[in-house]
């Protein structure tokens, strides 16, 4: 590297961390950093005790995109964001109501946070929250000027309301903010308020059913400054939001593209018929979303195995386009492995003996084997198998549904 793209190229993620955990002990943070550069996270400690993790992933995405006169103030932004565990939320209800805000994530948004714990060695906080579909979900955040802060469990209960009462103050203050909508052709939306919560006004009705789209409304929020609608009996429209949220996937801050369709006021899982038109295109959307969930929940299980020294092998989730250009997602399950499988279209058995595979769809493994696969509460799903299948099985399933 030359001596000019060392201080004006592209920041590097070594350099973005360095600079990050340099503003943090300026400003006075009193607890040690290290640069865990494996993970690309900062882990803090106190008094030799584990003080919490940040991840700069989606930091140095936005970082990156910045122009260069924009990148020091926006490595201040972030290092007074990591500071605001100094700063206390109320303890009294009243006097923090009105800056509750509910928050629209991805449902593994919870998993990862669990499984971030569990490496850390403590439970963590519980995180109230209610699933949208089954692949969203919705929770509360305490909105500081520099970040958010997740509301708890342990916090409602110390402040004497219950999740529901707050969500409704919440969505009440969401909804007394002023919002852009921008219309795209005749019949497709997309808020773009630029406040970090454009995908929280999926719970906004008021403002959805104000909307005048074709049939029920579809929705996507692939990221959480992102919430696309079309209706359901709008093809083009839905062919233009799936377009939007291949895009969107690709910012920074990524969430999901798994559509959901409101139905007597509530949200649920959307798929199209296998006939549509755009079939394929959201097929793709959701493999690429399950996708990188999958192998987010893979690197935390798999440090955490290796941490506890277990030797289990954790699948990973792959896809292929067939001979008619279908997108079609598949696992490996290996002889003689303790393994846990994602929820996939097709699993791969692999013989030790001769390297060869034998390929079934999901739902006729199951009928076959289903007592080999123990569901586990991982989010998403997995399966743990011991042991693999005899030949006979291998040979039902070899022969496909009869």
């Amino acid at each position: 590297m030359g001596l000019l793209d060392r201080f004006f190229g592209p920041p590097t993620p070594e350099r973005f961390a360095r600079q990050v955990i340099d503003l943090l002990r300026s400003a006075g943070d009193p607890r040690t950093v290290q640069f865990d550069r494996e993970n690309f996270q900062l882990r803090f400690y106190e008094d030799g005790e584990n003080a919490g993790v940040a991840n700069l992933t989606n930091f140095f995405a936005e970082h990156q995109q910045l122009p260069r006169k924009e990148r020091s103030q926006h490595l201040k932004h972030i290092v007074r964001g990591l500071l605001t565990y100094l700063k206390e939320v109320p303890s009294d209800f009243e006097d923090a109501r009105h800056d509750l805000r509910p928050i629209v994530r991805s449902r593994a948004y919870i998993e990862l946070l669990r499984l971030q714990s569990q490496l850390e060695g403590h439970e963590g906080p519980s995180i109230p929250h209610e699933l949208i579909g089954e692949h969203l979900c919705a929770a509360l955040v305490y909105d500081l000027p520099e970040s958010m802060q997740s509301v708890s469990a342990e916090q409602l209960e110390s402040w004497g309301v219950t999740y529901y009462e707050a969500m409704e103050a919440a969505r009440r203050n969401l909804a007394e903010v002023d919002v852009r909508v921008a219309q795209l052709g005749s019949s497709v939306f997309a808020t773009a308020t630029g406040d970090a919560y454009d995908a929280s006004r999926l719970l906004m009705l008021d403002l959805i059913h104000q909307l005048d789209v074709r049939g029920a409304p579809v929705a996507l929020v692939p990221n959480r400054d992102t919430l696309l609608i079309a209706g359901s009996d709008d093809d083009e429209g839905l062919g233009m939001i799936a377009e939007l949220a291949d895009s969107a996937l690709e910012a920074p801050r990524p969430m999901n593209a798994f559509p959901v369709v409101l139905i007597n006021d509530e949200w649920h899982t959307w798929e199209p018929a296998q006939d549509h038109p755009h079939y394929q295109r959201f097929r793709l959307l959701e493999i690429k979303s399950l996708g990188a969930e999958y192998a987010d929940q893979k690197a935390l299980l798999e440090t955490i195995y290796r941490r506890d020294g277990e030797d289990v092998f954790v699948a990973s989730y792959s896809a292929f386009q067939d001979e008619e250009e279908r997108y079609v997602s598949y696992c490996v399950w290996g002889e003689g492995i303790d393994s846990l499988l994602p929820r996939a279209d097709q699993v791969m058995f692999a013989r030790r003996e001769d390297e060869s595979f034998i390929r079934g769809d999901w739902d006729l493994v199951q009928r076959v084997v289903g007592d080999l696969m123990v569901p586990t509460d991982a989010y998403p799903r997995r399966f743990r198998v011991r042991e693999f299948p005899s030949e006979e099985q291998l040979s039902q399933i070899a022969a496909g549904p009869q």
